[in-house]
């Protein structure tokens, strides 16, 4: 097994807990399904970067977004879209996802930063008051963001199979 295979097969894994948590009769916590969410993509974006690699990728949580920008320009993933002589309008699609996707990094925890919104640790706000994940809401994350970026990871792992 290559990196990129271990790291498609865990995002897989990782995207399927998400789909369950965010499920129509679900009761899990959004601060679940986000963390979720953020570990799936960012193992899925370690994959397709890594693939002719033969280290492991680098360790961050950043890799979504530069993943989106490089599969932007990729011909043989914008035909499997069925974008095929559009790549103008394939961009387009691509860059339309970036914002939620900065938004999706955004949630990793970076070293001690404690004034950092995120799903996993308690932080700070701006007020200096305690803020927990299982008790906030995360209305950054309308559910038609969650559905349009589920959408995106549902077709790339159909077309890239």
């Amino acid at each position: 097994m290559t990196w990129s295979q271990a790291f498609r097969r865990q995002a897989e894994s990782d995207y399927q807990i998400f789909k369950r948590f965010a499920g129509k009769d679900s009761d899990v916590a959004i601060c679940h399904r986000l963390h979720v969410l953020q570990m799936a993509t960012e193992k899925l974006a370690k994959s397709f970067l890594s693939a002719a690699a033969a280290e492991p990728p680098k360790k961050t949580h950043l890799a979504l977004v530069r993943f989106l920008r490089v599969l932007s320009s990729n011909p043989d993933i914008r035909d499997r879209f069925t974008f095929g002589n559009n790549p103008k309008q394939f961009k387009a699609y691509i860059d339309s996802l970036i914002p939620f996707a900065e938004q999706i990094e955004a949630l990793a925890p970076v070293g001690g930063d404690i004034e950092r919104l995120n799903p996993e640790y308690p932080w700070l706000n701006g007020r200096l008051e305690i803020m927990c994940p299982a008790d906030y809401s995360f209305p950054e994350f309308t559910k038609s963001v969650l559905v349009r970026l589920a959408r995106f990871i549902d077709r790339f792992l159909e077309v890239t199979a």
